[in-house]
């Protein structure tokens, strides 16, 4: 628990090494190993980045999952099986005179097969 990076997959949920400043999460997160069974289960705030003083999250701006591992179903590989859900709180759309509004309720499901290069046959 706490102020912590995320990397489920080095895509869906990453700390951005690519940016500036990488992403961090005030989150609570829990991961298991039992072989061959890696399940995680995390609940996090995106932090805002601040010029100076400690960075708030992003209040309601969250992201649950449960995102698991299975290890070497085929030799050399893992499945990984996961559910992700994004809520964000309806804020002012920019652009608009209206003063519309918008909010997000996403939710994924997927699917991740990855695995070494087979060995040759001779």
């Amino acid at each position: 628990m706490g102020r912590q990076l995320i990397n489920y997959n080095n895509m869906l949920i990453a700390n951005s090494e690519w940016r500036n400043q990488g992403r961090s999460y005030d989150a609570a997160v829990m991961n298991l190993h039992h072989d061959p069974y890696r399940p995680g289960i995390f609940a996090a705030s995106a932090v805002t980045p601040q010029a100076s003083g400690v960075s708030p999250h992003g209040e309601g701006n969250n992201i649950y999952g449960l995102y698991g591992g299975i290890d070497n179903l085929i030799r050399n590989s893992r499945l990984e099986p996961f559910v992700l859900w994004r809520v964000q709180p309806s804020v002012a759309v920019k652009g608009t005179t209206s003063g519309a509004t918008g909010k997000e309720n996403m939710q994924v499901y997927g699917l991740r097969f990855k695995g070494g290069a087979m060995e040759t046959l001779d």
